[in-house]
């Protein structure tokens, strides 16, 4: 909430009166896009995501699907790659190396170029730790070394 303000202060526009991610009578509409969307991000990994995750709960699977990649990630405004731009940026900073591991993929599934995800890195590096720095960019060399489009 806190962010959400600054936000709004900072960006000096103002929330809008409504929005059609309080609308819950899609939620069908949501789970099909979050099934699209999140099988882009996630690749040839998709079913073993879901499978995963259902495994911990079956709502956390529902919820990640409609609300996280649904009513969220597939919502207009940015597109895809840029989303999934963000999020490396927000998983580097938050050192969640796995999450980062997925979402550094799921930026190239979504159309990155290496150049675009390095410029990322370079802003968040003064926000990290020499050692955390390290392991970025010691993660990013293996997903990049490994890419090969799938």
């Amino acid at each position: 909430l806190t962010a959400f303000g600054l936000w709004r202060k900072l960006g000096g526009v103002p929330a809008p009166k409504t929005d059609a991610g309080t609308e819950y009578e899609q939620w069908e509409a949501w789970q099909a896009q979050g099934e699209a969307t999140c099988s882009i991000v996630y690749g040839d990994n998709y079913s073993k995501l879901r499978d995963n995750v259902r495994s911990l709960h079956p709502a956390m699977d529902a919820w990640m699907v409609v609300e996280g990649y649904g009513r969220t990630l597939s919502r207009p405004g940015l597109d895809l790659m840029r989303r999934e731009l963000c999020t490396v940026a927000q998983t580097a900073v938050l050192e969640t190396s796995r999450q980062l591991h997925s979402h550094l993929r799921g930026s190239l599934h979504a159309g990155a170029s290496f150049e675009q995800i390095e410029a990322v890195l370079s802003i968040v590096n003064p926000l990290l730790s020499f050692d955390e720095w390290k392991r970025v960019k010691e993660l990013w060399k293996t997903v990049r070394d490994g890419w090969t489009g799938a």
